[in-house]
């Protein structure tokens, strides 16, 4: 029987009539991956319906996996979430706001969004906040529109190292307490970072 806080691995997917649908080694039932949650206003000032998986304890993203419209707060709280190739391939042109978007993923331990375009991302607001296994972060991309990277980081205690690569930062406000907590990231690092946006440790 289904225990609430097992991991769930996808074994099949399919579209029914248009929905994206998938089944589970817990349950032989199709249900759509993508529900929607509650009503938020986003960086931009648009106001959408957030996105969610079908269940928060899924390990991986299925191969096939069409984007969503809206990835702010998209996989909040999937502690087993560890296999998300399948975001790579997806256009990120289309996005203005990323908050949240990993918040809470312990089991997450890698993110390179090398190949991703980040040009219109406004927010990276705890983009990996609470990923407590987190070791790397490489974002060495152009944000020449992002302005908010408020805890992007924070209590990721695992982190060891952080890429910008050698990208400016023109829109940037707000990266207060983005190193929190971070205890295995070394202060040179934090320094290098903090010391090329003009804030202080």
């Amino acid at each position: 029987m289904y225990q609430k806080n097992q991991a769930v691995h996808i074994t099949q997917t399919r579209y029914n009539h248009g929905v994206y649908e998938v089944r589970t080694d817990k349950d032989e039932n199709w249900v759509p991956f993508w529900k929607s949650g509650r009503t938020v206003k986003l960086a931009d000032g648009k106001e959408v319906k957030l996105v969610k998986p079908f269940n928060q304890n899924i390990v991986e993203l299925p191969f096939d996996l069409p984007q969503p419209e809206c990835v702010a707060g998209l996989f909040e709280n999937c502690r087993y979430l560890k296999n998300i190739e399948t975001i790579y391939k997806w256009d990120f042109s289309k996005y203005t706001d990323m908050s949240k978007m990993f918040m809470l993923c312990t089991s997450l331990d890698h993110l390179a969004l090398t190949g991703c375009d980040l040009s219109k991302i406004r927010s990276l607001n705890r983009l990996c906040f609470g990923c407590t296994n987190l070791q790397s972060l490489i974002i060495n991309v152009p944000l020449d529109s992002c302005e908010n990277m408020e805890c992007l980081v924070c209590r990721c205690k695992s982190l060891q190292s952080i890429d910008f690569g050698n990208f400016a930062l023109p829109k940037l406000t707000n990266m207060s307490s983005i190193f929190a907590s971070c205890e295995n990231l070394s202060h040179r690092e934090k320094y290098v970072m903090l010391f090329r946006f003009g804030e202080e440790i």
